[in-house]
């Protein structure tokens, strides 16, 4: 059965149900696309604020580029943290040239180029401190050993870093002996992999027994395994170099209870396992 109803308009037109329905629903496309052009334009910025975002940003490149080029924030002070007098007065030195060049054009390679020629400087970092000043903090390298190759030496830091030639050996730092033939540069890091090992060990025991390393002369790296020779010519034998602390306290007690007699006589204490040293004369 088919249902009908009657129009509101004069004359009593009989319309089916359906003629009406599908009137609506071809008129919702239409509705829903000019609400989609509605929302659209809410979202789109204006032709007016994309000429003002662009003008900003233009605005502000060529600020930059200004104050980058001219004297605006040119480098008038250098703030250095971190190193001694001597060495920070060589610090301000290398970095001189920097002075008057704007903080905006700094360039992060040229400063690690500047300081890499100053081997005492374990690593730096920088900062601008607008509107002229230019602060530098580093951390300094420290001598553990003196490298000897025949009648030359060099300073050692803890990273097997040589620091500097020595007109003349120090024999206040434990020697390390190398061949003839090396001639290490400044600033370089030796290419043996023992000796890397060896200094790092010879940074720990100065900071465990500070007297007892006081007494060392000579540090001894071989097959792996680690020899402090007093200056008495005791060697003191390690083993691997693990447990360092503990075989360096079990050697400065040994070496405080004997009497002078025996520690003038005594030849060796092997610390290679802690609860079982061996003395020997």
């Amino acid at each position: 059965m088919r249902l009908h109803r009657r129009s509101a308009r004069a004359g009593g037109e009989i319309r089916p149900v359906g003629t009406s329905r599908a009137t609506t629903v071809r008129g919702t496309p239409f509705v829903r696309r000019r609400r989609q052009g509605v929302e659209l334009a809410r979202i789109v910025p204006s032709g007016r604020s994309l000429l003002l975002g662009f003008a900003l940003l233009a605005g502000g490149i060529l600020a930059y580029v200004v104050a980058r080029q001219t004297a605006v924030f040119a480098i008038r002070t250098v703030e250095v943290s971190g190193a001694p007098p001597a060495l920070e007065r060589r610090l301000r030195s290398a970095l001189t040239p920097l002075e008057g060049r704007s903080l905006l054009a700094l360039d992060a390679q040229e400063i690690e180029r500047r300081l890499g020629k100053l081997p005492a400087i374990g690593s730096a970092s920088y900062d601008r401190s607008f509107p002229h000043t230019l602060r530098v903090t580093v951390s300094v390298e420290r001598p553990v050993a003196v490298l000897r190759s025949g009648p030359r030496a060099w300073l050692l830091s803890a990273r097997a870093k040589v620091l500097q030639p020595l007109p003349r050996p120090l024999h206040e730092l434990p020697r390390i002996w190398i061949g003839k033939a090396a001639n290490p540069r400044p600033g370089s890091t030796l290419s043996d992999p023992g000796l890397p090992r060896a200094a790092r060990l010879v940074a720990q025991a100065s900071r465990a027994e500070p007297r007892l390393m006081a007494r060392v002369a000579t540090v001894r790296w071989r097959s792996d395994r680690l020899t402090f020779v007093l200056r008495s010519g005791t060697e003191l034998r390690l083993g691997s170099g693990t447990n360092l602390p503990l075989k360096l306290a079990v050697a400065a007690r040994i070496l405080r209870i004997l009497p002078r007699a025996e520690r003038q006589r005594l030849a060796y204490v092997d610390l290679s396992v802690p609860s079982q040293t061996v003395v020997g004369s």
